[in-house]
């Protein structure tokens, strides 16, 4: 039996980040073109810190914490919330430092021990990579504090390609096994090419390599810090391809995590087309955060809401209604940074278009997860 005192922090926490990051996209589209917007979206970093540093954070946060006490689990949701509060409101306070730093020691301490105990260095990877993604969110929130974005954009480049990095890791992680146990149960032969170490292994180096040439890409030509970019790009689709999706059938909450992961690949190659001509990686970014973290995050959060309340998962045209939706937002906020001469015009459509996609798709995410609170469980 279940320690009555522990609960599942992902079902606490998922409803509150799906909310936030279903009215984030209109607040701050409202923020940027309105003076009366909430000051920490009025500018662009503030865009990006609350996505890579508050969305992301709150995915880790649910994601790896487990079965935290009620208490602890209780402090971890305040402290997300109290520094996203701060963020919006009063992004040059000291309190939004404090209090991100704060969230980031809560998580630290509760996710470390079991990213500790792992043997492999393929599995303790994550160890360093939650630690800098966290870390680099407080550094984050300082350069804000302190008004100095020649901290900041460095700051998010980084965090994009580690960013990358884990999606790429955990999305193989996820995907891997679900893959060989349906094309198992079809009868036909058996899945060999599963995890696929050496290719996983290649990922974590090259994108690992990527983000630390881009700290110096100032003193590196922009070609040769976009080689470990290109090469893990490819990495991604050989061990797509070696997934054998075709044999997936009917399938589609598998196909649609596929096709998230599949986003890596282009938004790796528009970050190293950007890097190669000296040009901001911003279309690349978008693609990643967009279609690949969208489409697997949701899919992560509606599959362990599903296994938590004992339910039963949502239906193949939800699941790829959501993909659509992130996949055409993904595409609608990459052309106006890719294409510089359209009209102004096009790009506000553009951007409001994406917007609307962001939104929709976290909305079902949220309807979902309320919906669980009342359907029967799940047949056997």
């Amino acid at each position: 039996m279940y320690n009555q005192s522990k609960v599942w922090l992902a079902l606490w926490l998922f409803p509150l980040v799906s909310a936030y990051a279903m009215i984030i996209m209109p607040l701050t589209l409202y923020s940027l073109y309105q003076t009366q917007g909430l000051p920490g979206l009025s500018q662009p970093e503030g865009h990006a810190h609350e996505m890579l540093f508050g969305l992301v954070t709150g995915l880790i946060a649910g994601y790896l914490s487990g079965r935290p006490e009620r208490k602890v689990a209780l402090l971890i949701l305040l402290a997300w919330f109290a520094a996203r509060v701060a963020s919006l409101n009063w992004p040059d306070s000291l309190w939004s430092t404090v209090l991100q730093a704060l969230l980031v020691a809560l998580l630290l301490w509760q996710i470390l021990p079991r990213l500790n105990a792992a043997k492999r260095w393929r599995n303790r990877i994550l160890l360093p990579l939650i630690f800098a993604l966290l870390g680099l969110g407080v550094l984050s929130a300082l350069s804000r504090g302190l008004t100095l974005p020649m901290w900041f954009w460095p700051t998010a480049q980084v965090t994009g390609i580690l960013l990358a990095l884990l999606l790429s890791y955990m999305g193989g992680r996820l995907l891997a096994p679900a893959i060989a146990n349906a094309i198992d149960r079809t009868g036909g032969t058996i899945l060999k090419a599963r995890v696929q170490p050496r290719i996983e292994g290649g990922l974590i180096l090259t994108l690992a390599t990527a983000a630390l040439l881009s700290l110096s890409s100032t003193q590196i030509p922009g070609w040769f810090s976009a080689l470990p970019l290109w090469l893990a790009a490819l990495l991604i689709c050989i061990r797509i391809v070696r997934w054998q999706p075709w044999r997936l059938g009917g399938r589609l909450d598998l196909l649609c995590l596929l096709a998230g992961y599949g986003w890596l690949a282009p938004g790796l190659i528009v970050m190293a087309l950007q890097q190669t001509r000296g040009l901001s990686t911003g279309p690349g970014l978008h693609l990643v955060t967009i279609g690949t973290l969208g489409i697997l995050a949701t899919g992560v959060i509606m599959r362990l809401t599903a296994q938590r309340r004992k339910r039963d998962l949502p239906t193949g045209s939800w699941w790829a209604l959501i993909a659509l939706l992130f996949s055409l937002a993904a595409v609608s906020r990459a052309l106006p940074d890719l294409f510089l001469l359209l009209p102004w015009s096009a790009r506000t459509i553009l951007y409001f278009f994406a917007a609307g996609g962001w939104s929709l798709a976290w909305g079902l995410t949220l309807i979902y997860q309320l919906r669980t609170l009342q359907r029967p469980v799940v047949s056997t």
